[in-house]
């Protein structure tokens, strides 16, 4: 592992920007009726992944997914 200790907090939020393949307020299509809003992302350090809050099925039932299922199922449901 490399440490770099001269990196500015704009140039982390930069790079995980350029990183994200979905946008906050995007609709994704997870699979059949699985229409979803994107409602934030934030960085998971532990992963070295996105990881997406989504709208869920119910009021206050909002789902978390990393970006790695996100793109898994979101192509998945283009194949269907």
């Amino acid at each position: 592992m490399i440490i770099h200790y001269n990196v500015s907090q704009e140039e982390i939020v930069r790079e995980i920007d350029l990183r994200c393949k979905f946008k906050v307020h995007d609709t994704v299509e997870l699979g059949p009726f699985a229409r979803r809003t994107i409602l934030g992302r934030k960085w998971d350090i532990l992963k070295g992944d996105v990881v997406y809050a989504l709208e869920g099925s119910r009021p206050d039932r909002n789902v978390d997914m990393d970006q790695t299922e996100m793109i898994r199922r979101t192509e998945g449901a283009l194949q269907s």
